[in-house]
């Protein structure tokens, strides 16, 4: 399958470095440290050296999403990899690079308030959501992208169960998600994770005691 990928492998690839570049070319106006994680407020509360950041963190990023490449091509159900899935996929973590570097080197160059951070990084996660829950009816029997539990892994039934549910939970989750951004409210996000994670988690169980 990836075979009919490699030019968009070969894209994302850079796509996921390219935050390399824009950091080198801002080199001389980034301080010495950046800040590169912030708490729930926006409120930084872990810096790296301008070297971890401009190129440490896209590599990292790379890294998984070459792993991810990997995991999947050696999955013995490849076959079963909707393209739609492999797509999904392989712009997640450009997005995530993308993300990262704009707040991260936006807050370093006084561009972007740490107050905003939460905001953004909120509705990121809410249009993922529902673009994941979207796709996930359609995911494929598999064993390396959707909701592997041993249940759906043992059954394939029990596995379009589970990612229909699933897909109404990421989809609703994500709607909420995306409201929460409006209303400065980023601990209740945690809680709409919970959930959307949990009601797949909870009825695939439920199902396999059921059908067993």
């Amino acid at each position: 399958m990836w075979k009919n990928h490699k030019k968009l492998i070969i894209l994302t690839s850079l796509l996921t470095l390219l935050p390399i570049a824009a950091g080198l070319l801002l080199w001389n106006k980034l301080p010495a440290q950046i800040a590169i994680h912030f708490a729930a407020d926006g409120t930084p509360d872990n810096w790296a050296s301008k070297l971890v950041a401009v190129v440490g963190l896209p590599l990292l990023v790379t890294a998984l999403h070459l792993l991810c490449i990997a995991m999947t091509a050696i999955d013995p159900k490849h076959k079963n990899h909707d393209a739609r899935q492999l797509t999904l996929m392989l712009w997640i973590c450009p997005m995530v690079s993308a993300l990262v570097s704009v707040l991260m080197l936006g807050n370093a160059l006084g561009k972007v308030d740490t107050t905003s951070v939460p905001f953004f990084v909120t509705v990121f996660l809410g249009v993922l959501f529902v673009i994941i829950g979207n796709y996930m009816p359609k995911f494929r029997h598999n064993y390396t992208i959707g909701i592997k539990l041993p249940w759906t892994l043992h059954s394939e039934e029990n596995w379009n169960y589970t990612h229909r549910v699933g897909g109404f939970s990421f989809s609703i989750g994500g709607v909420l998600v995306l409201f929460t951004s409006f209303i400065g409210t980023p601990w209740i996000v945690l809680g709409i994770l919970i959930a959307m994670i949990a009601i797949p988690v909870i009825a695939s169980a439920m199902y396999h005691y059921k059908h067993k």
